[in-house]
């Protein structure tokens, strides 16, 4: 049958590196944030049913005579493919955004010594970790945010995660524990 030639493989090679272009790129930028989680499965519950009708409007078509569609066919079924490994985004996305809380988490750990150093020293907790002796670089996920509190007798780190639309992880200096907030 001369529907599968080299023309098959060169389409399906091509859509599965666009597709996972598409998962790196996500995965990167998006972090495994709600918004690319959600993104990447929306792009896929739509585009693979709306392919796969093409496809098979496009079959109908070569039955009945169209050789042209065999083009349609192989894109539609190609582009299929990209869109479904592209969903590979989302497990690479919600793995960076793992590592991310993890160094946060790590970052604020690192700082409960010297937190209980200045308490020691000045009799409460710094308002700001600017406020503490050479504080190390701030990680990724902490950047932007306002991650610490702080009084006379308590202190507490606040990361939000990532890929929750509601949700974050906080460290309770009573209890040197992190406990997850939804």
């Amino acid at each position: 049958m001369q529907v599968f030639k080299h023309s098959w493989l060169s389409a399906f090679l091509v859509s599965m590196v666009i597709g996972l272009a598409i998962a790196l790129v996500g995965a990167v930028l998006g972090r495994g944030s709600f918004a690319q989680v959600v993104i990447h499965i929306l792009v896929a519950v739509w585009g693979v049913p709306l392919l796969l009708l093409i496809a098979l409007v496009a079959g109908v078509l070569w039955w009945r005579g169209q050789r042209w569609a065999t083009r349609l066919i192989r894109g539609a079924i190609a582009a299929t493919l990209g869109v479904i490994v592209q969903l590979g985004g989302v497990v690479l996305g919600v793995y960076l955004a793992n590592k991310d809380v993890a160094q946060a988490k790590a970052y604020c750990e690192q700082l409960v010594p010297k937190l209980q150093t200045y308490r020691d020293t000045h009799g409460q907790y710094p308002e700001a970790i600017a406020n503490l002796e050479n504080p190390p670089p701030l990680p990724r996920l902490l950047r932007d945010e306002s991650f610490y509190y702080g009084d006379k007798e308590d202190f507490s780190f606040t990361i939000d995660d990532p890929t929750a639309l509601f949700g974050a992880w906080q460290y309770n200096s009573r209890e040197l524990t992190w406990q997850y907030l939804n």
